[in-house]
């Protein structure tokens, strides 16, 4: 899996938000492939920067 460059992060980041948004949402919005997505939430995750919520949302964690 190679992992997003600056330009699909920046996509990506572009479709995330604070209010909960499916993955396959952000896949569309952001015309990448699903490994990138989820090698940059991944990413997010390990940073403390998502938010998982149930039924396959995420979000971006604000200043908690």
């Amino acid at each position: 899996m190679v992992p997003p460059d600056v330009f699909e992060r920046a996509r990506i980041a572009d479709a995330l938000g604070p209010r909960p948004v499916q993955i396959d949402t952000i896949t569309r919005h952001a015309g990448l492939s699903a490994s990138a997505i989820i090698a940059f939430l991944l990413e997010l995750d390990i940073g403390a920067r998502l938010h998982r919520h149930a039924g396959c949302l995420v979000c971006l964690a604000m200043g908690d």
